[in-house]
């Protein structure tokens, strides 16, 4: 007797809760290792446009998406290099938002080949689902520019008019990469989305790896600024109002739930990631060979998953042992909030699974800011 796609499908999610991990929900896949930039801080080694980049072909993200949706999947991140740079970009996007069972489709880019007729070409139909995450590192061209070379703040900015003009401003996030050259710009971001009349702005931690890790402009910002942040949250009505409004950053948000514990360990699986050249990662930050499910176009996808499950599920023992192993979790006035923070920023800044997350220093200011305020008479 032939099984029932379903029953495969079932059989596989049984499997991967057996290993402790929770089934995929969000896929974010790269198109291409191709992009138009050579950004200083960017985390991966993108190949220039005359080398020879990994690219997907549409029949095969067809047949990985259709596997997706048979586990529960229903949303898609798209990334690259830039996405934009495949030359089958538009078909890549139009197989992605057809797919019924899938209710988001967001684009990351950079926004610089955004144009009115790649705009258009995007307007009605099965687009619907379609969201942006549109990089923009600084309000102006000495910090923006600084990292992602001369004219790209200004060609980014008429591809967000685009996207807005078109109607796609309520889909459109900013995607802001905190560094110390250009986290005090954060107020004019702010403004910016508010002005230009877009969704958000969120604030993504600079990963030393890849580029940014040669990188001396790339640097992650100061405990003082972290801090001035949090004074102008707390001082200025205006920057906070428009901040709730718009706004995500993590030293915010960690001040925000710095009195609630966090679930101890990674939720692998959960938000896996595609390579172009095909790995599966468990979680997107945690690109690191060793621990890649292979050959996701050439088998299926339940295949690379099985037969990854077994580290997947050590590795999520050790993520979880981080929330009570580490040394620097007792002493620390937000050690359950922490619990231990990010395997992944931690492995890839030391290449130790049992090393302090890179941020530490950044959390321990924002606890005892907020120790501060609750017990002032005892700081």
């Amino acid at each position: 007797m032939t099984s029932h796609p379903d029953s495969k499908a079932d059989y596989l999610r049984s499997k991967i809760a057996a290993a402790g991990l929770l089934p995929p929900r969000r896929l974010t896949v790269a198109l291409t290792t191709e992009c138009n930039l050579q950004c200083q801080h960017c985390w991966l080694e993108c190949p220039r446009v005359d080398q020879y980049p990994d690219r997907v072909r549409v029949e095969l993200l067809q047949k990985l998406l259709q596997e997706f949706v048979a586990l529960g999947g229903e949303e898609l991140c798209l990334t690259g290099g830039e996405p934009l740079t495949h030359p089958d970009w538009l078909d890549l996007l139009s197989v992605c938002c057809a797919q019924p069972e899938i209710n988001r489709v967001i684009l990351q880019t950079n926004g610089t080949l955004l144009n009115e007729q790649t705009v258009r070409a995007l307007a009605g139909g099965v687009f619907h689902k379609l969201f942006f995450h549109v990089s923009l590192d600084g309000s102006s061209e000495a910090t923006h520019d600084l990292v992602r070379g001369p004219g790209s703040l200004m060609r980014a900015m008429d591809g967000l008019r685009c996207l807005v003009a078109a109607g796609f401003g309520p889909k459109t996030t900013l995607a802001f990469t905190e560094m110390r050259h250009n986290f005090a710009e954060i107020p004019q971001l702010l403004e910016i989305a508010e002005h230009l009349g877009v969704a958000s702005v969120v604030g993504l931690p600079l990963i030393k790896s890849g580029c940014a890790e040669q990188s001396e402009t790339a640097l992650l910002p100061t405990r003082e600024q972290y801090l001035a942040l949090l004074e102008r949250f707390d001082s200025d009505d205006v920057f906070r109002a428009r901040y709730e409004k718009f706004g995500r950053f993590c030293a915010i948000e960690w001040m925000k739930g710095v009195s609630t514990s966090v679930h101890s360990g990674c939720r692998f699986l959960e938000k896996p990631y595609v390579t172009a050249g095909g790995l599966l990662f468990p979680c997107a930050l945690l690109q690191v060979n060793g621990f890649a499910g292979r050959g996701i176009y050439e088998r299926s996808l339940a295949e690379v998953i099985m037969a990854s499950l077994p580290l997947w599920s050590d590795l999520l023992q050790v993520s979880q042992a981080r929330a009570t192993g580490l040394a620097c979790i007792e002493s620390c006035a937000g050690g359950q909030h922490c619990a231990g923070g990010c395997l992944a920023r931690a492995y890839l800044s030391d290449r130790k699974l049992t090393a302090r997350e890179d941020r530490c220093e950044l959390r321990q200011a924002i606890y005892s800011w907020c120790a501060r305020r609750k017990n002032p008479g005892e700081c």
